[in-house]
């Protein structure tokens, strides 16, 4: 079994991928970011190889059998329902989460199953609202809650040969040594964005945040269009204020939004600094009519938004 710490860091490392992968011209563009970025993701890929090895062959009763078949159909319903969703409303960062295969799900590892059907259940609980129409039911969300903790329960300990653990340990460490060295790399090359792409920047900073695996991440994420024509809005203001205080606001100028977002050259916008509570957030841009939204961060949850602007 890897530890907690090291599969926080490998969530961390796919989290800076997927980010990474969604302003890829942006970042590939800064002189060394590139031929870095593609050394850091072929040792995560080593990661994750070596950690199934880690986790080698287990022998499976035919009760596990069949529980794990259950739990691999449940993900991939849910998971490619999303995925529709996403490209209905041309949402990148959906569809990336949800860009996942039966084949790649019946290839992981036990534990790395458990992980993966987490985040497939985490993503797309946060969109459980949205999904209805796609008929992913309440029923569905809980039979795919109760088959998760029910595999995780039913897996039995691994046998391994110590010599081959050792090996394995000392590769893991080592993958670990060149992606840490890495990221410090990439992190320096990536102060380029700060005052041209800020939202990128502070999208690519949110990512690199190791979150522990037990407590999972709380962050509100969205996509702001035009009304009648669905084309993504640059340079919107989203005002996070502690719900009740944004009607103090307008009284008193020294009550100030706890965050304030500006939405990217697609559209969207990421933040992970919202703790669990009721906000809410004034969405504004010139030329368009203004809007209130309450939202609602809870842990282990991804709040979004999808926000459709009227013009004045």
């Amino acid at each position: 079994m890897i530890t907690l710490e090291q599969s926080s860091k490998i969530t961390m490392y796919q989290t800076i991928t997927d980010t990474i992968k969604l302003y890829l011209v942006l970042f590939t563009g800064i002189p060394g970011f590139k031929v870095r970025f593609e050394a850091f993701t072929a040792n995560l890929l080593l990661l994750f190889k070596q950690s199934q090895e880690k986790e080698h062959v287990i022998t499976a009763t035919p009760q596990l059998k069949k529980l794990r078949k259950q739990l691999i159909d449940a993900a991939h319903s849910i998971s490619s329902k999303a995925l529709a969703y996403g490209v209905n409303v041309k949402n990148e960062l959906i569809i990336s989460e949800n860009k996942i295969s039966k084949r790649a799900l019946n290839n992981s590892t036990h534990q790395n199953l458990v992980t993966k059907c987490e985040l497939i259940y985490t993503r797309a609980f946060a969109l459980k609202t949205e999904l209805l129409v796609y008929l992913v039911t309440e029923d569905m969300f809980t039979l795919f809650r109760e088959l998760i903790d029910e595999f995780r329960a039913s897996i039995p300990a691994p046998r391994e040969n110590k010599n081959q653990i050792s090996e394995t340990i000392k590769t893991m460490d080592q993958l670990f040594k060149a992606n840490n060295q890495l990221l410090l790399e990439m992190d320096q090359l990536a102060e380029i964005l700060i005052e041209s792409q800020p939202a990128t920047y502070r999208a690519y900073k949110a990512a690199r945040k190791v979150v522990k695996t037990a407590k999972r991440i709380k962050s509100v994420t969205g996509k702001i269009t035009e009304l009648g024509t669905n084309l993504p809005l640059k340079g919107v203001t989203i005002a996070f204020y502690a719900n009740g205080q944004e009607l103090k606001a307008a009284e008193n100028s020294n009550i100030k939004p706890i965050v304030v977002k500006k939405s990217a050259k697609k559209g969207g916008f990421i933040d992970s600094t919202l703790t669990d509570g009721s906000y809410l957030a004034k969405v504004m841009r010139t030329g368009y009519k203004p809007q209130s939204i309450t939202v609602v961060i809870r842990s282990g949850e991804t709040t979004r938004l999808m926000v459709e602007m009227e013009k004045e």
